[in-house]
């Protein structure tokens, strides 16, 4: 082969080697036609998706909200039959309390009544007179005797009375 031949194959090589790197670059970078069909393929099994994901939500909200509901209700009607219970029974302790007081033997009076009757016993015996004075049955101190506020509204001397109903004994505090 002569030197000319030579350098003519080695520009021919050249210039395919070229061509064929230029062609592989080309490829890479180029962009494909791309059909709409797998866009609406995918877009489909997006909007099913989504539906699925919506129906999901929407239950668990009406379940939720439901729940949420039934327990609203619930409280509701269990404060109701609590409040329906708590006033039975303060109808009921109303009535217990009503009738606590037990009845001095052979009278109708009950024993607060009767502390207060002595009371004012006690103080037209050792004051003279009751007119004007209120007697109010303040309750039972420890040992059992009655405590009775003899005095009136406006006046700051009001004496209390230790009441021993058995004995009919009287003390001033």
């Amino acid at each position: 082969m002569s030197k000319n031949t030579k350098t003519i194959l080695g520009v021919i090589i050249t210039i395919i080697l070229a061509l064929l790197i230029f062609w592989l670059i080309y490829e890479s970078i180029r962009t494909e036609n791309i059909s709409t069909n797998p866009i609406n393929e995918i877009s489909n099994q997006n909007e099913a998706t989504n539906n699925i994901v919506n129906e999901t939500a929407n239950e668990v909200v009406n379940e939720t909200t439901n729940e949420i509901t039934n327990e609203i209700t619930n409280e509701v009607k269990g404060n109701e039959e609590e409040q329906e219970n708590n006033e039975q029974k303060n109808e009921d302790e109303n009535k217990e309390n009503s009738n606590t007081s037990e009845t001095v033997e052979g009278t109708a009076t009950s024993r607060e009544e009767k502390a207060v009757e002595i009371a004012k016993k006690y103080y037209k015996e050792k004051y003279g007179n009751i007119d004007g004075v209120f007697f109010d049955n303040q309750g039972i101190n420890g040992d059992g005797r009655y405590i009775v506020r003899a005095g009136s509204a406006g006046n700051l001397n009001n004496k209390f009375l230790i009441i021993d109903i058995s004995t009919k004994e009287v003390t001033e505090k």
